[in-house]
């Protein structure tokens, strides 16, 4: 089945009916390859995933039969962002272990026990960010098992110099925040050891690293860009996050509360910074508040957050001052759709 409207209750509804496996349009060649690959290779698909396929749990079912071998060290020292990449992994099959920032990445490394094929590794977070620790890594300078291992950098921005600022720091890719889970997937696929990856995964082009990103990195220029200059989307996009979780509820449902917990007082945080000109600060809270409503899907909060630190960091308090005022109404209003989500 191929339907123009996808809602809650169709997997249910279309399971009743006799099909065996459904899409939204768009369907995607992918889609539609998959559904066909699920069907032919796995027997017990259709009772396993509760009677019917759809690019959901075929997400899953792919994912997890080519990541259940792997253990990689996920780098991330927001609670949001490391819930949404936890849930994303974990869902693949991959066992994860988390550090909250570049120091405890080296000490995780250190333990000669963790046999990790590949970290993933944010680039801001306190004590010690992502550039500064792969700098660490490579170095040599610690007793750590493998110090050419494949380091995916995540980063909330997409702008030119960053592509090439991670690859200075020795850096093999990145991804940009919000994480799309197709895109940190084909990054899997690409970096980990293949004896981290179960059969069925087709050998990836040995390209050089500056080759292999950079298709990617275009992309995502291109996309900030144009969100850079779209003014029409929602407050909050519940169906982006919803895909972004691939369906799972209850994780979707766990962030909203982390984002209701976590908002009021990064909001706080950020006015008294404000009235103090603490310029360095103002960068700092609204980079955090950026990249949380940013993977929940909170499209207008996670855009002024973004013109706030950029105003910021050129010195603009006053400009940050003025858009202060609409980011408070639309914070408040992304509040109040997140508390009818939860009840």
């Amino acid at each position: 089945m191929m339907t123009s409207m996808a809602g809650s209750g169709d997997i249910n509804k279309f399971k009743n009916i006799g099909f065996s496996a459904y899409f939204p349009k768009p369907a995607t060649t992918t889609d539609l390859f998959h559904a066909l690959q699920v069907l032919a290779d796995e027997s017990e698909a259709l009772e396993k995933y509760d009677g019917i396929v759809n690019k959901y749990n075929i997400s899953n079912m792919t994912a997890t039969h080519i990541f259940s071998n792997a253990h990689i060290l996920l780098v991330e020292d927001n609670p949001i962002n490391q819930e949404v990449a936890l849930g994303i992994l974990e869902d693949m099959g991959i066992e994860v272990d988390v550090a909250e920032n570049g120091l405890e990445a080296l000490e995780y490394l250190k333990n000669q026990d963790k046999n990790y094929g590949l970290i993933i590794m944010d680039c801001q977070m306190p004590l010690m960010d992502g550039y500064q620790a792969t700098k660490e890594i490579r170095s040599k300078k610690y007793p750590i098992n493998n110090c050419d291992i494949p380091i995916i950098a995540v980063t909330a921005n997409a702008l030119k110099g960053d592509r090439e600022k991670c690859l200075q720091a020795g850096m093999n890719d990145y991804l940009t925040k919000p994480i799309n889970p197709n895109e940190l997937e084909d990054k899997l696929r690409l970096w980990l050891p293949k004896n981290q990856q179960d059969h069925h995964v087709k050998d990836s082009p040995e390209l050089p690293i500056n080759e292999k990103t950079e298709s990617t990195s275009k992309t995502n220029m291109n996309k900030q860009e144009d969100n850079q200059s779209d003014d029409s989307e929602p407050v909050w996009d519940r169906a982006s996050l919803f895909e972004r979780v691939r369906q799972n509820e209850a994780l979707a449902n766990k962030l909203i509360q982390l984002m209701l917990d976590e908002l009021p007082k990064l909001l706080s945080e950020l006015r008294e910074n404000i009235n103090h000109g603490d310029l360095d600060a103002i960068v700092a809270t609204a980079h955090r508040i950026k990249g949380s409503s940013g993977n929940l899907s909170a499209i207008r909060v996670a855009k002024l957050a973004a013109s706030i630190e950029m105003e910021a960091r050129q010195g603009g308090i006053d400009s940050v001052r003025e858009l202060a005022v609409e980011f408070e109404q639309q914070v408040n209003i992304l509040i109040e759709q997140l508390r009818k989500q939860i009840e």
